[in-house]
């Protein structure tokens, strides 16, 4: 109740410029007020409120314009995000192509018997069954690496 009342007195309109007394009265209970309550009232000093150190807020038009801004950069972030985000499907996307292919390439290298490369003279040279054992091999190795 006294901090109420001691708030209300220093947080009224004039309160800077008005005196503020303080009593006890016959129970004991202190009392604050703008008139002396009592045979034993004493003045007490109010301190001015001091002003604020902050910088006053910007204006409207500022504020718009920095609003403007930001919005404009989160807008360029998010294009740049979903650029980017295409750019990583058309990759995968690329990848997974080629994948199959070459294991498509890999279950025909397997499915087929005879395979042959041809030399310089356009003639066909057939691979041993080693030779094409080992084709299949490196296939495989390069299929697992590069397709996971």
């Amino acid at each position: 109740m006294r901090i109420t009342l001691l708030l209300l007195v220093l947080l009224a309109p004039g309160a800077e410029s008005s005196e503020v007394y303080k009593w006890t009265d016959e129970t004991g209970r202190i009392h604050y007020g703008e008139k002396p309550g009592g045979k034993k009232s004493e003045n007490i000093a109010i301190p001015k409120h001091k002003k604020s150190t902050q910088s006053a807020p910007p204006d409207e038009q500022q504020r718009l314009e920095n609003i403007r801004k930001w919005t404009a950069a989160r807008q360029e972030e998010r294009e740049q995000a979903k650029l980017k985000k295409a750019e990583l499907k058309e990759k995968k996307a690329a990848r997974k192509k080629k994948c199959n292919e070459m294991k498509n390439s890999l279950v025909d290298m397997q499915r087929r018997g005879r395979w042959y490369r041809l030399d310089e003279e356009g003639n066909r040279q057939y691979y041993s069954e080693e030779e094409l054992e080992t084709r299949i091999k490196e296939k495989a190795g390069v299929i697992k690496k590069k397709c996971r």
